[in-house]
């Protein structure tokens, strides 16, 4: 049996670690609570939540898109 190149490692090595990588993503899950109205800019004032309404969304942080369109 004629061993491997460094090459075919390498292509091994890297199918390995994105594999792992993907099923980690799939794994997470994102939750979207149904808000009561419409949100507005003066909501986010300050870069903070400061209404009921906006407190009472969900945070999405480390999102990465997998079919960018």
């Amino acid at each position: 049996m004629k061993p491997l190149s460094i090459q075919h490692w390498a292509v091994c090595a890297f199918i390995s670690v994105f594999t792992s990588i993907a099923s980690q993503a799939a794994e997470e899950r994102l939750s979207i609570p149904k808000i009561e109205g419409e949100p507005t800019l003066a909501d986010f004032s300050g870069m903070q939540p400061n209404t009921l309404l906006a407190r009472s969304m969900n945070k999405a942080e480390n999102f990465v898109q997998r079919e960018p369109y």
